[in-house]
């Protein structure tokens, strides 16, 4: 990530954790979670010892400190100090607190390779980051050098095919969904659709499941699941699901329909695993 937008995040740190505190937010680092953790119940012994597992481009760290409570040695990276600071707090308000106490670090995921030795790592996490970077193929070079040879990556990022959904229904820009419904895939240093954050004013591409399948495979990687993380949200009044009941339902189907096609791929965010290949 360059300079500019580490300092876009900083700034918005704040904003970022209260939209992870709303419906949205929320949903979507539940669903996450769910996927992790069922993914590692089936892949992990459960009377292993704790695994090691980096958070790349860590933000808040929410679902990182959720693995460390349960016993994992976690690192959590992320370019803004801001971010870090707020993980930091969060670590301090866990009750009971992690066995393992996790270890921040400020810098990119590029620079990962610079901060720890080959094959350091049981499991990467890397949500919601690769949107923002110019070239998502140097971060993903860096994670795979770091992973252990029978590591995972669990990666999160923007779909594609869900951007003319939202602008349409959810924005009523129909001009600029058309567009998103036209455009061709760019690849090479520019690869996805470019569009603009709202909530960071910085550049994020979209990304299709092929393309990704494509980018993890050229970096060495093997894709071996992938779901959909907020399907119904985006096109819901918040007076739907104010109370925690309705919540608590919609929650349970998002998980539900993110398992299956057609509707994982019109998820507002695909949510792969990928082995070490």
């Amino acid at each position: 990530m360059d300079q500019p937008s580490a300092s876009a995040f900083g700034k918005q740190a704040f904003a970022y954790r209260d939209y992870l505190e709303g419906p949205s937010g929320r949903l979507r680092q539940e669903i996450a979670w769910r996927r992790v953790s069922t993914f590692l119940e089936h892949t992990w012994n459960k009377a292993s010892s704790p695994r090691r597992i980096l958070d790349a481009g860590c933000g808040t760290g929410e679902l990182a400190l959720r693995l460390a409570q349960i016993g994992h040695q976690v690192v959590l990276l992320d370019p803004a100090e801001e971010m870090l600071s707020l993980a930091q707090c969060q670590v301090k308000a866990l009750r009971p607190p992690p066995p393992l106490p996790p270890q921040f670090l400020q810098g990119t995921v590029e620079e990962a390779t610079g901060f720890f030795e080959e094959s350091t790592f049981d499991l990467i996490l890397c949500h919601f980051l690769v949107e923002y970077l110019p070239d998502p193929r140097p971060a993903l070079a860096a994670l795979r050098h770091v992973l252990q040879p029978d590591g995972w990556l669990s990666l999160i990022t923007v779909n594609r095919r869900h951007e003319p959904l939202r602008l349409a229904i959810r924005d009523q820009k129909f001009l600029e969904a058309l567009a998103a419904l036209t455009c061709l895939p760019v690849r090479c240093t520019q690869t996805g659709t470019a569009s603009s954050d709202s909530l960071f004013g910085a550049r994020r591409a979209a990304f299709g499941r092929e393309e990704l399948h494509a980018i993890l495979q050229q970096a060495g990687f093997e894709v071996v699941e992938v779901g959909g993380i907020s399907i119904f949200i985006d096109y819901l009044a918040k007076e739907a699901i104010e109370d925690r009941a309705s919540f608590e339902s919609l929650l349970n189907l998002e998980e539900e329909a993110g398992k299956h096609y057609p509707w994982k791929d019109v998820a507002r965010y695909l949510h792969l695993f990928a082995r070490k290949a």
